[in-house]
């Protein structure tokens, strides 16, 4: 994948941005990264202060540990800030572990094949149900689109709730399955076309994984067994 920032002209107009969350798949934890010339951070630093006001210093420190923990074996990079060194330190030592034993690295080998295994069995679970899965080239969730999948959500006009939030009530209520409406990521204007998918994560366990398959059987049989499927 081609960084924007490298293009000829980029750096000075990009700011890059890194997470914590996906790199060790702890999203709860909320902490990142920009990286960027200084007069672009600038205006940066004063809207994030003020949207946040105070941030986590402990899990700043551990996310800090983990990246140096992770590319101690070798570090090369000269950097000018503590945290700059700790995810080069971070990268440097995944990247050394990778090119020596690459069995043992858990970020850049176990974890993607981990997640190729899951996608894999929920595209499959997701088909099989009636959906038209998008299936993702990294990250944890996975876009579906119900447009075939007939149901008593459809005919509820009770209010302008759109189709998505509505399946989603439904599959919860009727299903025992949460997932995410994705008109929730848009705004009004731009909501419409957008209403009839929903998101699904699956970096989940085997067995949650199996549950998942049982409600997705249960969703084929009522859906077939509606009166206007």
């Amino acid at each position: 994948m081609i960084r924007f920032a490298t293009l000829p002209g980029m750096y000075e107009r990009t700011i890059s941005i890194g997470s914590a969350g996906k790199a060790f798949s702890i999203t709860g934890w909320k902490v990142g990264w920009s990286i960027a010339p200084k007069e672009i951070l600038n205006p940066l630093k004063m809207v994030h202060q003020n949207c946040s006001y105070t941030c986590s210093t402990p899990t700043q420190e551990a996310v800090a540990v983990a990246f140096e923990k992770e590319l101690e074996l070798n570090c090369s990079f000269t950097c000018s800030t503590p945290t700059q060194e700790a995810v080069a330190v971070a990268f440097e030592k995944e990247f050394e572990l990778f090119s020596i034993h690459p069995e043992q690295s858990y970020l850049l080998t176990e974890l993607p094949n981990e997640l190729r295994e899951k996608c894999d069995r929920l595209y499959k679970m997701l088909s099989e149900a009636g959906f038209d899965p998008i299936r993702p080239d990294a990250g944890y969730f996975m876009i579906a689109h119900f447009g075939t999948i007939d149901g008593p959500f459809r005919y509820d006009a009770s209010g302008d709730e759109p189709l998505d939030f509505r399946f989603v009530r439904w599959l919860c209520k009727e299903m025992k399955l949460a997932t995410i409406p994705v008109s929730a990521f848009y705004d009004k204007e731009n909501r419409v076309g957008n209403e009839d998918t929903v998101r699904f994560c699956f970096l989940k366990t085997d067995d949650t994984l199996q549950a998942v398959h049982e409600m997705l059987k249960n969703l084929r049989r009522a859906c077939r067994a509606f009166p206007h499927f």
